[in-house]
């Protein structure tokens, strides 16, 4: 079978290997998609950071078909559809780990939205650690994929007014049709006076940071009420400064997350109140990943917001 191996800084290469055994206690799984993260870009131009260490075949968004199961497993059987939960390894044709790893997909899913389901864990996550209250009205600082599905994620909380800020034309359109309820492009705005004037000069109830860089922080702390809630979901990769005075003064809650729920997520997507696979933009093959995938994904310009890899491609 083949699969993209990393091997360090802007080194990925796609190797002939032996399809996986499956562990006794394991599912192996033929890959039908898999999602490239924006911790997966991170990697190719920074080095490992998550858990991953060179060589090694990186890969965690996925869904597939049970190809084999282990003699110990008797809740999979050949021809179950699942999605990974803490899996790596994806970008390869199978992927062989224990069963407790996955989670079945639900009938009315796609394997477009197996393969999306990981990040819509991690955006209601954040959600759910925010304590939205009935009518609160949020701020999502940048339209990636997180924050794409973040936007999704409070809609179908019932969240109240969600505004969000994306310089990138593509995504701020894309958050538009998804259910945000304005758009704001913050090269073109002093985005903290827009939702001064949208919320009564108080700020926002809640915001969440989907960047990870020190700006977009900014703009969440300068926009959110006082004694309200901060929700930080981006990867930072640089150490970041604050006025901790400031956020004593304004008496507000920084809150980190880094979590998933698949239990309470995967239901939403069946269920049509996500529909999560609205974010992929494009499908490539493993031989493409460099190219087509990590590449693409780092431009300037971002049309592209989750670029699914197909290994049958």
């Amino acid at each position: 079978m083949k699969k993209a191996v990393y091997y360090g800084v802007h080194d990925v290469r796609v190797e002939d290997v032996p399809v996986p055994e499956v562990p006794d206690d394991g599912l192996l799984v033929k890959v039908k998609y898999c999602g490239i993260c924006g911790s997966d870009v991170h990697e190719y131009h920074h080095g490992p950071f998550v858990g991953v260490f060179a060589p090694g075949v990186w890969g965690h968004e996925f869904s597939g078909e049970v190809a084999e199961v282990g003699p110990k497993v008797d809740d999979y059987k050949p021809g179950d559809r699942v999605v990974g939960k803490a899996v790596t390894g994806a970008y390869a044709e199978y992927v062989a780990a224990p069963s407790r790893l996955f989670h079945k997909m639900a009938d009315a899913m796609s394997y477009e939205d197996g393969a999306v389901t990981e990040p819509t864990t991690v955006a209601c996550y954040a959600v759910g650690k925010a304590s939205l209250q009935p009518g609160e009205n949020t701020l999502v600082v940048g339209a990636g994929p997180i924050g794409l599905l973040t936007v999704m994620a409070l809609k179908a909380a019932g969240a109240g007014p969600v505004y969000v800020s994306e310089s990138a034309p593509t995504r701020r359109a894309l958050a538009g049709e998804l259910g945000a309820d304005e758009v704001f492009d913050p090269t073109q705005c002093d985005l903290v006076e827009e939702m001064k004037k949208r919320t009564g000069g108080k700020g926002v109830d809640v915001s969440f940071e989907c960047v990870g860089i020190r700006p977009s922080l900014m703009d969440c702390i300068n926009s959110t009420r006082r004694r309200r809630r901060i929700v930080v979901e981006g990867v930072f990769m640089e150490e970041v400064s604050l006025d901790v005075f400031h956020l004593l003064e304004k008496d507000i809650s920084l809150i980190f997350t880094l979590g998933a729920d698949f239990d309470a997520t995967v239901p939403l997507i069946a269920e049509g109140k996500i529909p999560s696979a609205r974010i992929v933009t494009s499908t490539i093959g493993l031989d493409d990943i460099v190219t087509m995938g990590m590449e693409k994904l780092s431009q300037d310009i971002k049309d592209e917001i989750k670029i699914l890899v197909n290994p049958e491609i």
